[in-house]
């Protein structure tokens, strides 16, 4: 670990777990599989740097720091209470009513995240988890219930995203582009287009039905 200027740099290697801040900070541990936001030092090169995953099969081959922690790598423990949301849609002549609990320790986590323009990491988080699993047995369930293909459930799925209201970046957010965690899509039922993808391709990854990119 490094210390510049009184600040906190880390460089990510591929040995298992890294101390991004010490005691005299207040910046947590940064565990396996935590996607960080990487720039690259004063060294020319010739590729682009994105989110990289600590301890991931994808290791930078040149030295990288971190950049802009701004907190606790993790939810915190000291908020209380939850945000309750029902959704209801209706894709050809069948409606599903879908119901969730986030915590607001989760949601107030996320939007404290640096945004990354890696649309990907957005999907693969994993501290949402246990959520939006629960979302996609939701719509598991539905297609077991009413014999429905792989396809008709993706199809309702899809359906879900895109009846969530449509709010632009700038007034929402104050920002032109401010990409949401799909946690954050959900508690606030809406989003712009990179949102609903985002949440859209978290959910099938869930239901192991269609593709996982975005």
């Amino acid at each position: 670990m490094e210390t510049v200027g009184g600040g906190t740099i880390t460089t990510l290697t591929t040995n298992g777990e890294h101390i991004v801040a010490g005691s005299e900070t207040n910046h947590g541990p940064l565990t396996l599989g935590t996607s960080v936001n990487a720039i690259l030092p004063d060294t020319p090169v010739d590729r682009m740097i994105g989110t990289y995953s600590v301890g991931s099969q994808i290791q930078p081959t040149i030295p990288l720091h971190l950049n802009g922690l701004t907190g606790g790598t993790h939810p915190p423990q000291d908020v209380q209470g939850a945000h309750s949301r029902t959704y209801t849609q209706t894709v050809g002549n069948q409606t599903t009513r879908l119901s969730l609990t986030v915590p607001k320790a989760l949601y107030q986590y996320y939007q404290r995240r640096m945004r990354v323009g890696d649309y990907g990491a957005y999907v693969s988080d994993t501290n949402d988890d246990e959520y939006i699993t629960r979302l996609a047995e939701q719509f598991k369930t539905f297609r077991d219930r009413n014999n429905l293909s792989d396809r008709e459930m993706i199809d309702h799925v899809t359906g879900f995203v895109q009846q969530l209201q449509y709010t632009r970046d700038e007034p929402a957010t104050g920002y032109n582009e401010y990409p949401k965690f799909p946690t954050e899509t959900l508690v606030d039922q809406g989003g712009d287009c990179e949102d609903t993808c985002i949440l859209l391709s978290s959910i099938l990854e869930r239901t192991a039905s269609g593709p996982t990119g975005v």
